[in-house]
């Protein structure tokens, strides 16, 4: 091959990889465990990463908020305790603490295929219960993290 064809052909893969880095790394990415299957572009014009994967998605309050605004049956999962619900939560939110979802999700989840979003505090159990979810068959389950970075309405 000449020179200037592999020339070109690496100057075009280090920008792919370049775009690819700086999607993930721009102020309010979502990161994905699943496989890229292609870019799509949101409602604000933004252009985001689109996988196939039955795992959880992580997503920022803003994409939750996007997401329960155009299905109004999406679940929002509070996985804190009784007490962090009872004084302040997301409005619609249902609490499931993280560490009942593996006993209680199949009754109080009876749709593997609704969409659930996820939250807690800070980021964490949210984390753990999004998994433990997916790992039961749950197939749109998506992690916003802690309700401490959530911008919008609270009761």
């Amino acid at each position: 091959m000449n020179k200037k064809f592999i020339s070109l052909a690496c100057i075009i893969a280090i920008a792919a990889l370049a775009t690819f880095i700086i999607m993930l790394l721009r102020p309010g990415a979502e990161a994905d465990t699943g496989a890229l299957v292609g870019l799509h572009t949101n409602s604000e014009g933004e252009t985001e990463m689109a996988y196939e994967s039955n795992a959880p998605r992580r997503i920022s309050p803003s994409r939750a908020r996007e997401i329960t605004q155009a299905n109004p049956d999406a679940i929002i999962l509070d996985v804190r305790t009784q007490e962090e619900f009872d004084s302040e939560r997301i409005p619609g939110a249902v609490l499931l603490p993280y560490d009942a979802v593996n006993d209680l999700a199949a009754e109080a989840l009876p749709d593997k295929n609704a969409v659930i979003l996820v939250y807690c505090r800070a980021g964490r159990r949210s984390q753990l219960a999004a998994d433990a979810l997916a790992e039961m068959g749950y197939t749109n389950v998506y992690d916003f993290g802690g309700i401490d970075s959530w911008p919008y309405e609270r009761e």
